[in-house]
């Protein structure tokens, strides 16, 4: 009895879906289904490319369809599975496969912006009310003004991060729903890790999130015997979605790969050399953006970073990179440098510039776009900072749940940085500038409850820290390896032919 009216006196759950999540959703891939065909991007480039490619894999020589056929050295299995009827689509009616990746991407925003990002925001706040239209309809902004044309592009990073919302959604409902889970509840569990095992076969990177994720499913609900019995039964039905997904890439990684070859749950062969040659890129360099246009020598764009290369110099770090033992050694030997390295690393991969993983102007001017992510992503560790400043104490469950989008940020820093490689980090502090923004905080109602004298310090303090970013990324960017440039647009002359 005593257990029964603690399960009947929990808060109901939110509801997973609703008409208005339907509308949102249907509205944001209306907008990116508009937008995507006149982006300017007529064709796949580099890793997207290959995805796009890797569908064939799947084909025997007989010409049918054959899961464990797939084989690949450096790409999990899923994604290429996901392309595979948008490119048989393709083949079977014509047209340019942009159209095909675009309405994918379209469907992908829609699903991000219009439903997982609010909903999961709901969940992980405690709120009983999803946040409002306006908030909304900033969030979507966000990802239209900071990441539109991504959605060009059959790249990981958005599906990856969709299906790791998804199950951090089902997970936070669950841990909701009291001690021993029901027989359609363990449906949802299994689910859950179905979906976090695809988001590490996606990127191997969101491995990281499992921890988090784990310790949050383990953690029981209630005190006794029917918690540890029903923590037991959550993280038995995660890990067995988990496993239900990720057999066939070990089926496939046990008859392609060289005997003895270590298994990874993104499927990467040569892991552990891929991982060697971008940690010492991560040393020598703030970030690598990828250049299709003209007014740059090459494709491969870094950002040098003096002390780094120093560093590398120093020890003779080749370019096949250095192990991670000895990246830790190194680390340890200097934990200052390593401390200021890692951190212009977090701040250079958080300082978008352009909303395109390929870039077809380099030398552009951005203040105006990398000002407003300031402004955003100041808002949002204001917003974080608050709600744990007004905590009574720490909700341990959903810390966790929300760590989990951190992780995978953390663990990019030592590599070859992308600002993709961010945007777990990034959407979830636009979330709390947007979905999280207090309505106390509204410059309507800042008007009448500050000074002049309190306003003037709130407006030095934003200036501040507009300057201090603004600094840091104008001496990220005077290092580009072939002539610096000013976020003002001003840089070397375009060149008409690209080095070999």
């Amino acid at each position: 009895m005593s257990q029964l009216r603690k399960t009947s006196s929990l808060p109901p759950l939110p509801p997973l879906l609703e008409r208005t999540d339907w509308r949102w959703m249907a509205g944001v891939a209306v907008v990116y289904l508009l937008y995507l065909p006149f982006s300017g991007y007529s064709q796949q480039y580099f890793d997207a490319q290959n995805y796009w490619e890797l569908p064939s894999r799947f084909i025997t020589p007989e010409r049918h369809f054959s899961l464990l056929h797939y084989s690949s050295l450096t790409r999990g299995y899923a994604w290429p599975l996901v392309l595979t009827p948008w490119r048989a689509a393709w083949k079977l009616l014509g047209g340019s496969p942009m159209l095909y990746i675009q309405v994918l991407g379209s469907l992908v925003a829609a699903l991000c912006y219009g439903w997982l990002g609010p909903r999961l925001w709901q969940v992980l706040h405690g709120a009983g009310q999803l946040p409002g239209p306006v908030a909304r309809l900033a969030f979507v902004l966000t990802g239209f003004v900071f990441w539109r044309d991504y959605f060009n592009f059959a790249l990981t990073d958005f599906p990856a991060l969709i299906l790791l919302l998804a199950a951090l959604l089902l997970v936070a409902r669950g841990l909701l729903q009291g001690s021993m889970p029901s027989r359609p509840a363990v449906g949802w569990w299994l689910l859950a890790g179905s979906l976090l095992g695809l988001a590490c076969n996606f990127r191997g990177i969101y491995t990281l999130s499992l921890y988090p994720v784990l310790l949050a499913t383990a953690w029981p609900t209630v005190p006794g015997a029917a918690g540890v019995r029903g923590s037991g039964l959550r993280v038995a039905a995660l890990l067995l979605g988990g496993a239900l997904v990720l057999a066939p890439q070990y089926l496939m990684t046990r008859q392609h790969a060289p005997p003895g070859s270590a298994w990874h749950l993104s499927g990467v062969l040569n892991q552990n050399d891929l991982v060697k040659r971008h940690l010492g890129q991560g040393i020598s360099n703030f970030r690598y953006e990828a250049n299709i246009g003209t007014d740059y020598p090459e494709a491969r764009v870094w950002l040098r970073d003096p002390i780094g290369q120093a560093l590398a110099r120093r020890h003779s770090i080749s370019p096949a990179g250095i192990a991670p033992v000895a990246y830790l050694k190194l680390a340890l030997r200097y934990p200052l440098e390593f401390g200021a390295l890692l951190t212009q690393r977090l701040f250079s991969g958080l300082d978008l510039q352009q909303p395109s993983p390929f870039l077809r102007q380099l030398y552009r001017a951005t203040w105006l776009l990398a000002g407003t992510n300031y402004t955003l992503l100041g808002l949002g560790l204001l917003v974080l900072g608050r709600q744990l400043w007004r905590a009574r104490r720490l909700p341990g469950r959903r810390l966790l749940l929300a760590t989990s989008l951190l992780l995978p940020a953390l663990g990019a820093l030592p590599m070859a940085l992308e600002s993709r490689f961010l945007l777990p980090l990034h959407i979830g502090l636009c979330m709390a500038a947007t979905l999280g923004f207090p309505a106390d905080w509204h410059p309507a109602r800042l008007r009448h409850t500050l000074r002049p004298l309190q306003r003037m310090v709130l407006l030095a303090l934003y200036v501040g820290w507009l300057a201090l970013n603004f600094a840091f990324s104008s001496y990220t960017h005077i290092h580009l390896e072939y002539g610096g440039r000013l976020l003002g647009g001003s840089g070397p002359e375009p060149v008409t032919e690209q080095r070999p």
